[in-house]
Parts: C-alpha cells; sequence; structure tokens
C-alpha cells in the first residue's frame, strides 16, 4: 500500500442496511421495527458506521454513502402525494 493513504473500511451488509435506512431518513426505532432489531443495536451499527465513514453526523453519513453510491439516492415516497385541486 502507499504510505500515508488511508483505506476506507466499507461498512458490512447488516450496516449497509441501517445507513440506507438512514439516508432515507428513519431514526433508530424505525429502523430497528423494520430490520427486527433493537434500537440500541441500531444506535451501535450507526455509531461504526459514522467511524468507518469518517463522519460526525447522520446526515454527513448519509450524504457521503450516496456520493460514494454505497446505499442507493433515496426515492420518492412509497404513498403518492395529495395534490389540491
Amino acid at each position: 500500500s502507499v504510505t500515508g493513504v488511508q483505506t476506507c473500511a466499507l461498512p458490512i451488509s447488516r450496516e449497509v442496511q441501517v445507513l440506507t435506512l438512514v439516508a432515507a431518513g428513519l431514526g433508530n426505532p424505525d429502523i430497528g421495527l423494520a430490520l427486527s432489531l433493537s434500537p440500541r443495536t441500531v444506535a451501535t451499527h450507526v455509531e461504526h458506521i459514522l467511524a468507518k465513514l469518517g463522519c460526525a453526523t447522520r446526515v454527513a453519513a448519509a450524504s457521503k454513502a450516496v456520493a460514494e453510491e454505497i446505499v442507493p439516492l433515496p426515492g420518492p415516497p412509497a404513498t403518492p402525494l395529495l395534490v389540491r385541486t
């Protein structure tokens, strides 16, 4: 390896699942429900994700993950928005 170059440890599969839901705007309790995990386990995954990506916040981690194509760009909401006519 090249001296002075740090490699980013990519998140493991479960962390990618958590990160995908973080990028979609879900909080720990909702991520836990979606993945059948306790909120504390989700928090631990988020801590590992932040450390691996070198980010201080969930928003920064989500932005970096989308920019580096670790997770897909979140799409439109699953339910259509109501529009007044």
